[in-house]
């Protein structure tokens, strides 16, 4: 599986990234508007080290804590962080080190 489209299920949870977590050919993965994914959840996420493209938008339980977590997410190259109200300056401090991140809306 390369690319993953779960955008809009507004039941999806922590749990769930747990098992995407373990997905480690996925390049895209969309998560828009997933509102009981927190910061725990990115964690599982660690591992996907040929990820280019996440979307976030409407994410509204991700802050700057989560952002350490895509931070470690090298290969990104699109991350979508919309309506995403908990992230600060701080939190975008983190994605500093994303040196492929061509495009952050």
């Amino acid at each position: 599986m390369f690319r993953l489209d779960v955008g809009g299920c507004t039941r999806l949870t922590d749990a769930a990234l747990a098992r995407i977590g373990t997905y480690k050919n996925l390049l895209s993965l969309s998560l828009e508007s997933a509102a009981r994914i927190t910061d725990n959840g990115l964690a599982h996420l660690d591992g996907l080290s040929r990820l280019t493209h996440l979307d976030l938008d409407l994410c509204e339980g991700v802050s700057d804590d989560g952002m350490a977590h895509v931070a470690r997410l090298l290969n990104l190259t699109n991350l979508g962080l919309g309506g995403c109200n908990l992230i600060t300056d701080a939190g975008l401090g983190h994605l500093a080190n994303l040196q492929r991140l061509a495009n952050l809306s």
